[in-house]
């Protein structure tokens, strides 16, 4: 009877090629998957806190101007409690003295004095159809936005308030007193207001026109991004952020201007006509470092896996080679070859326990097929007296062999 042939298939998926396959396709995997959610904790957190520093930093500056306000608020309002102005023995020169004075000591640019009817005691002019009048005629405190005034033709802000009869407030008005701060003011406060190197901040009115920016040009020329943003569409987001400070809302959002990516942070400013400030700057002044975390975590994943790579083919090098060799010599074995070379192991875990043993059944089964060559040889000479010639090879249930022949 034949004895059926062991076919070697070499194209075969071996056992070294799966050790390396499977343990590099889940080293890589693993790698992959922390990578990304490194990378993704780093941005998302590094986004969150752009977002804490920038919002509390224009809400802080927010304030800031709302306090300088509300200075300029109580001086004005001071000065209309000053029963002075009501004393009609005074002349219109000693009155101007003491708004003079006031100028020197609060560092004003200018002050004025307007009766009910809207007309300066000191130059003649009319501003009854100003607005702060209007206002402070209904015994308000006003702070106007920057408008150009009647008198320098300059950038200016008014703050006005009712002179009181008698400086007893909330009884009669008899006339309006308004000063102007330092022009530059609000400019040069925003101008301080810093965040990155390239950062920038800014206050818009309620209409969405820009009253302070460290470039003065952009406060003169009454640069409205919610009206630019009908012709240009590339304005759109930014007008968008921009409608939501006129309607007194913080928040915290991106958008691109002239093809940069820009973060902005805005609140509301505090004793204002509903005033906005808002602080951007280029996401690239932040995100380098988050660019270079994210390539260094690409880097450590690409030496891991290359040098992980190289670990599992040395591994399944270790484990399939004496597999593979014990196996095809057993292949060998069952064709009938007995003199083939043995494979020799050196390693002291099991694979080099079934070396060992391959190579014991190898040698064993080539000793005793050889002494039962012999012997059946012998007898066929007629010679009934043969001995094995190594009877000790014949252990476990190939014993029974050398009984046979011995019978």
């Amino acid at each position: 009877m034949k004895l059926p042939t062991i076919k070697k298939k070499e194209d075969t998926f071996g056992i070294q090629q799966k050790l390396t396959t499977t343990i590099s396709k889940l080293l890589i995997i693993s790698l992959a998957c922390l990578g990304i959610i490194a990378i993704a904790m780093s941005y998302v957190n590094t986004n969150r806190l752009l977002e804490q520093t920038f919002t509390e930093t224009a809400k802080i500056a927010a304030s800031k101007v709302g306090y300088e306000l509300q200075a300029f608020a109580n001086t004005v309002t001071e000065i209309g409690c000053d029963s002075t102005f009501t004393d009609t023995s005074l002349s219109v020169a000693d009155k101007q003295a003491i708004i003079d004075q006031k100028v020197e000591t609060y560092d004003l640019e200018r002050g004025n004095l307007l009766g009910t009817d809207g007309v300066s005691i000191f130059d003649g002019n009319d501003y009854s159809d100003r607005d702060y009048f209007k206002a402070a005629m209904n015994g308000e405190t006003y702070i106007s936005d920057p408008l150009i005034s009647k008198l320098t033709g300059d950038l200016t802000i008014i703050v006005a308030a009712p002179i009181w009869k008698d400086g007893i407030p909330d009884t009669t008005v008899i006339g309006v007193v308004y000063i102007v701060p330092n022009p530059n003011f609000l400019n040069d406060t925003v101008a301080t207001i810093s965040v990155s190197k390239n950062s920038a901040a800014y206050m818009i009115n309620k209409e969405g026109t820009t009253i302070a920016n460290k470039n003065a040009e952009s406060v003169k020329n009454q640069e409205n991004t919610t009206k630019d943003a009908e012709t240009d569409s590339s304005l759109k987001k930014l007008a968008s952020l921009e409608g939501k400070m006129m309607k007194g809302e913080s928040g915290f959002d991106t958008y691109r201007y002239n093809g940069k990516k820009k973060f902005l942070a805005y609140a509301p400013v505090p004793q204002s006509n509903d005033w906005s400030l808002a602080i951007n700057a280029p996401t690239s002044d932040f995100m380098l470092t988050t660019i270079l975390g994210i390539v260094l975590v690409i880097v450590a994943i690409i030496v891991s896996v290359t040098v992980g790579v190289a670990l599992t083919k040395k591994l399944a090098t270790a484990i399939g080679n004496p597999i593979k060799e014990c196996a095809d010599r057993l292949v060998l074995l069952a064709e009938g070859d007995l003199n083939s070379p043995i494979p020799a192991g050196s390693s002291d875990d099991e694979t080099g326990i079934l070396t060992e043993a391959a190579s014991k059944l190898v040698d064993g089964m080539n000793t005793i097929i050889k002494d039962i060559d012999f012997c059946l040889s012998e007898m066929a000479k007629g010679n009934f007296a043969v001995h094995s010639s190594a009877p000790d090879s014949y252990i476990g249930d190939f014993s029974n062999i050398l009984v046979s022949l011995r019978d």
